[in-house]
């Protein structure tokens, strides 16, 4: 959506943007350590899905904050 310029964005049907997910990008929010990195090792993305053992949405984790964290930013 940011890539919308904002004076357009009233006429734009957001199932025009929407993308479907890989299932390679769909992580469990429980992944830590090793089992992370090697998670998004397998399926590089700019952006994973994380979702809750119930099977809720936990929220997003891009990839540039992920590389923070492991620098120790």
């Amino acid at each position: 959506m940011r890539a919308t310029p904002e004076e357009r964005r009233p006429w734009i049907e957001v199932g025009s943007l929407a993308r479907a997910l890989d299932p390679g990008v769909v992580l469990s929010a429980d992944l830590s350590g090793m089992d992370l990195i090697k998670a998004v090792q397998q399926a590089p993305a700019s952006e994973y899905l994380l979702i809750e053992p119930t099977g809720q949405v936990f929220g997003v984790l891009a990839a540039t904050d992920l590389d923070l964290a492991f620098a120790g930013v």
